[in-house]
């Protein structure tokens, strides 16, 4: 029994002497791997690293991972373990790995700095350097891994290179706003900002949008860095690019007719922040289209006579002829009576129709009455003069109309003798428009008018009842139907002391479609020539006036009284009975 105690304790002595040992057995195996590894030595690294047993791999396993990765980051030159390696440094370093190093006189500090360099080395040749950077940097800051700040800044100072190279190669708002936050005070600062701001510009050019438009103006960066370097690159090319988008925006919606959305963008318009009045440059083209979506809007709320008062206003405020003409076609449509009057005629109308003239003059007491259709159109017009009470004169004059409208044919009659004053013929094309008139009188007289496709008067002759050529006259007109210039010729010399033998008058017209000069050259028969023009005067509601009268107004905005200053008998009235 003694015995066996004995062995026990002699066994167990043994056992306990040779832990310290095996441990050091197993130490000094990873001391030569870190030696072979420090020294360069490959081949021995590599045989002692695949000879090393399971237990020691185990019990350093810390530390023989951070052996490897510097295997790989030294002899491999591998991203993966210089991405890796910062974690396992400082896990190694809290395990075996100081021990190991001081076992065999190798400077820790010397390990990581060759580790930093061999990382900077891989990293100055990584074809994925921004990503790749960002990850090692990352590392550095949570683990607290102690580079040196010269590597360190290495490390960013690289990252910085790329950034700028991948911005000015493919530049992107990512990449712009990685650099901006990490080097808002970088050495490539100003290419950096001079790309991005050239990227805003390509984005507004290429893709014309309101959230490009709004980055490109409102980038307080790009503001900041070329507040004190003079104007900034693309600005003014983009504003006029912002100029011209807002106003496509605006045709597209004229097309759709959609007044409402019009009057609202034009309003934008006029009111960017982005563009200064000088920058505007379709405020001309927006004037004409905001009087046209005024107008669209003004027919809806002309409901009743009541409302009236509105055209007032608009005839105010708005200036283009065009839509000044049709907000007072509107007013005819509330009227029901109207009575024009002068000191010598009375002229009344029924719902816009003239229906009887009364004039008084040294001929007599002259009265026109005209009678309609029921689709409106003057079947006939009597007119009957008489001087003390007897009818000294009487004239009917009757039209004749197709079956589309057009009035083809008229004739004025004496009914007292059954004899033709005149006869008139009128030629359609097949489009309805008019091409000729043909107005023949009982003495022979013949008057020829020809109009072109548009309907407008181009050209009138007189011929004599020998069938000479007396006058004839020639027009010409724009585009929009205006006439701009009318020539007239004297064939055939008169008895008068000074009868004009041509005459040339030239029209003219402000941007409104307003007339405003009519400019002649006169010659007479004695050769005699005469220039000179003749001024159009318009009131603030865009009616033609005299400027030697005085005008009173309704609360339509339409003249109701004109009086001579001279000649304050010289009066015309005008009265109006709405419905």
């Amino acid at each position: 029994m003694k015995k066996n105690i004995l062995l026990t304790f002699i066994w167990g002595l043994c056992l306990t002497m040779c832990i310290p040992q095996a441990m050091a057995q197993k130490q000094g195996r990873m001391e030569k791997l870190l030696r072979y590894l420090n020294d360069n030595d490959t081949a021995k690294w590599q045989k002692n690293r695949e000879k090393l047993d399971n237990e020691t791999q185990t019990y350093y396993a810390d530390a023989l991972s951070l052996m490897d990765i510097l295997d790989q980051l030294w002899n491999k030159q591998s991203e993966q373990a210089a991405t890796n390696y910062f974690g396992r440094y400082e896990r190694a370093t809290e395990a075996y790995f100081p021990a190991i190093c001081e076992a065999e006189n190798i400077d820790s500090s010397n390990i990581r700095n060759r580790a930093d360099k061999s990382i900077i080395d891989i990293l100055e040749v990584s074809k994925n350097k921004i990503p790749f950077s960002r990850v090692l940097l990352d590392s550095i800051r949570t683990t607290g891994y102690p580079m040196d700040s010269t590597m360190l800044e290495k490390i960013k100072s690289i990252r910085e290179l790329a950034l700028m190279e991948n911005m000015v190669s493919t530049p992107t708002l990512q990449t712009y706003q990685i650099y901006i936050k990490e080097y808002p005070n970088g050495k490539y600062l100003s290419q950096v900002n001079i790309t991005e701001n050239k990227r805003l510009y390509q984005l507004v050019k290429s893709t014309p949008n309101p959230d490009n438009f709004k980055a490109f103006f409102e980038d307080k960066a790009m503001q900041k860095f070329f507040q004190d370097k003079g104007p900034r690159p693309y600005l003014s090319e983009v504003r006029t690019l912002y100029d011209d988008y807002l106003f496509q925006n605006i045709d597209t919606l004229q097309k759709k007719g959609d007044a409402t959305a019009i009057r609202q963008i034009i309003d934008e318009y006029k009111d960017s922040p982005y563009l200064t009045p000088s920058e505007q440059t379709h405020l001309n083209e927006l004037e004409f289209i905001s009087e046209q979506a005024d107008f669209e809007l003004l027919k809806p709320n002309l409901t009743s006579s009541e409302s009236l008062h509105l055209l007032k206003k608009f005839l105010a405020t708005h200036k283009y002829k065009e839509f000044r003409d049709q907000a007072n076609a509107l007013r005819q449509g509330f009227i029901l009576q109207s009575i024009v009057s002068t000191p010598n005629c009375v002229k009344c109308y029924n719902q816009g129709r003239l229906t009887k003239v009364s004039e008084n003059d040294s001929t007599g007491i002259r009265s026109t009455t005209y009678s309609y259709n029921d689709k409106g159109q003057v079947l006939s017009i009597v007119t009957l003069t008489e001087k003390n009470g007897q009818t000294v004169n009487q004239t009917k004059t009757s039209m004749l109309y197709d079956p589309l409208g057009h009035c083809i044919f008229e004739v004025k009659t004496d009914p007292k003798t059954q004899t033709d004053l005149y006869r008139r013929i009128r030629h359609f094309n097949s489009d309805g428009s008019i091409e000729s008139d043909s107005l023949k009188y009982i003495d022979g007289k013949l008057v020829t008018s020809n109009y072109n496709k548009q309907g407008l008067l181009t050209e009138v002759k007189e011929y004599n009842k020998n069938g000479e050529l007396q006058t004839s006259t020639t027009n010409k007109y724009d585009d929009k139907g205006r006439l701009l210039e009318s020539q007239y010729q004297n064939l055939q010399f008169t008895n008068s002391p000074a009868p004009i033998l041509s005459q040339k008058e030239i029209y003219e017209y402000d941007k409104y479609g307003y007339l405003k000069r009519i400019v002649y050259q006169r010659i007479s028969s004695n050769n005699q020539k005469t220039d000179g023009y003749l001024t159009c005067i318009y009131d603030e509601y865009g009616n033609r006036i005299d400027g030697n009268s005085y005008y009173e107004y309704d609360n339509t905005g339409q003249w109701i009284c004109r009086t001579n200053y001279d000649n304050p008998n010289d009066t015309v009235r005008i009265q109006h009975i709405y419905k």
